[in-house]
């Protein structure tokens, strides 16, 4: 069993919020990089460490959620579709910060590694530290012609799988939305008009 409330409210309807503002961000930000060599160059390892703290609120809201529906016994069709949705989510973002974590590391090497005719470009103090951390012969400067198309192929694939985190935390949250709410149209202040 684990912490199911806080302060007498669920646990579920607090992490939420994490995940609705700090996973589209991390998508956001996941896009810029794979499309904007300059981004990616100045915010990759911000942004591959944003998205990683928001992956992990993931999971929370996950067990948070099914305890709360465990808790309240709610097996309504409306439930089952939010717990369904949001079941798929972690793979999304989880695929989103393996290939934005590619796509930044390709992008780190390439940079430490130029041709030796051409000047290598300033890597940042972490990211001198990771290249330092590669065997001798790796850190060689030389041409490597597998660079640009695995930076490529993880640029679409970060992308991609940012788009789908981002379209499936919208659908998670209509899905919630409609299992706390209903279909509901009335939701105008309870006395208006009086």
């Amino acid at each position: 069993m684990g912490l199911n409330t806080i302060s007498g409210l669920p646990v579920h309807v607090l992490v939420v919020h994490a995940v609705v503002v700090l996973l589209p961000l991390a998508a956001i930000a996941t896009a810029l990089v794979a499309v904007w060599p300059g981004a990616r160059r100045r915010h990759g390892l911000l942004a591959l460490v944003f998205t990683f703290v928001a992956t992990l609120t993931v999971p929370v809201a996950t067990s948070s959620g099914e305890a709360l529906a465990e808790r309240f016994s709610l097996k309504t069709p409306a439930v089952r579709t939010h717990t369904s949705i949001g079941s798929s989510l972690l793979p999304w973002a989880a695929v989103m910060g393996l290939t934005l974590a590619l796509l930044v590391a390709v992008d780190i090497y390439r940079r430490a590694v130029a041709p030796a005719a051409a000047s290598p470009e300033p890597l940042s103090r972490p990211e001198r530290w990771l290249v330092g951390r590669l065997p001798v012969g790796a850190r060689r400067p030389g041409p490597r012609s597998w660079l640009r198309p695995l930076s490529l192929l993880a640029a679409a694939l970060a992308f991609v799988s940012a788009v789908g985190a981002g379209v499936t935390v919208v659908r998670i949250g209509d899905s919630g939305a409609r299992a706390a709410w209903g279909q509901r149209s009335d939701l105008s202040p309870v006395n208006a008009g009086r």
